[in-house]
């Protein structure tokens, strides 16, 4: 080995030697205290709870949020439960979807609801026009209200097919084929009266039985609806919906336990 070589090699040894000799002191030589090593315990989200063994505070907080009518508090307790998703890594949120578009000043009548879902059959144009032409960021992947996953396809059916409920401009929900529903006092049984004279497009009727039958294909393992489990807190889900049709006006649905949202389930 040169000369020129082991002097550098040397240098280099020297100067590591020297960042580890003063790690513990700053620039005027004064010795610095060691940065405390934190117990890997206090490192864990405060809302941990084991994923293999306990999950009932989960669980009571779910009912707790299905009960609440409140729907600012209601948000509250979602959070909480989503913290709870979070503190185990059962849920990692990868992005938030949100609508956003640009709307010409003679277009009225347009609006969206806080699912981010836009309705336009309401809407009218003041510059002489009877087309309206929209994007709504991609082709929708189906136009089965059961099988629909997505935002874009969401917007097509909810501007093509009517429920019991839907959404008024401030994101209120409200009647749509429903005229009036009343439930238990334990919250448990609903009885929907249809309005008179329901349609389909092609001019035949629209009865209860219609809704029997498109409440129980989408919650039927069969089916296999990625949102089936919006059903499930229906008695006999999900191959039994207790759901049935005494006449050709009333539905009627047993859940098996109180629903504070039940309305935006039925728009």
């Amino acid at each position: 080995m040169s000369m020129k070589k082991f002097l550098a090699i040397s240098l280099l040894l020297l100067s590591s030697l020297g960042i580890l000799g003063c790690g513990a002191a700053d620039n005027t030589g004064e010795k610095i205290d060691p940065v405390p090593v934190r117990d890997a315990s206090a490192l864990v989200n405060k809302h941990f709870i084991d994923p293999t063994a306990d999950w009932h505070k989960y669980d009571e907080l779910i009912a707790q949020i299905k009960q609440e009518r409140d729907f600012s508090k209601r948000v509250q307790l979602m959070h909480q439960a989503e913290d709870f998703l979070m503190g185990t890594y059962a849920a990692v949120p990868l992005y938030y979807g949100c609508t956003t578009y640009l709307q010409k000043d003679d277009v009225k009548n347009v609006y969206c609801t806080r699912l981010g879902t836009l309705f336009l059959m309401y809407s009218r144009m003041e510059n002489s026009s009877d087309t309206l032409r929209l994007c709504i960021s991609s082709e929708p992947e189906k136009l089965d209200p059961a099988l629909n996953r997505e935002q874009p396809g969401g917007i097509m059916l909810s501007n093509s097919f009517s429920g019991l409920y839907t959404y008024d401009e401030q994101g209120n929900t409200i009647p749509d084929c429903a005229e009036s529903y009343t439930a238990s006092e334990d919250g448990l049984h609903y009885t929907v009266t249809l309005r008179e004279g329901l349609k389909w497009s092609d001019g035949s009727d629209l009865t209860a039985e219609d809704f029997v039958y498109a409440w129980k294909r989408a919650a039927a393992e069969e089916t296999a609806a990625e949102y089936a489990y919006l059903f499930q807190g229906f008695q006999g889900y999900p191959n039994n919906l207790a759901v049935s049709a005494p006449d050709s006006r009333t539905l009627v649905f047993d859940l098996t336990a109180p629903c504070a949202y039940m309305e935006a389930l039925m728009a």
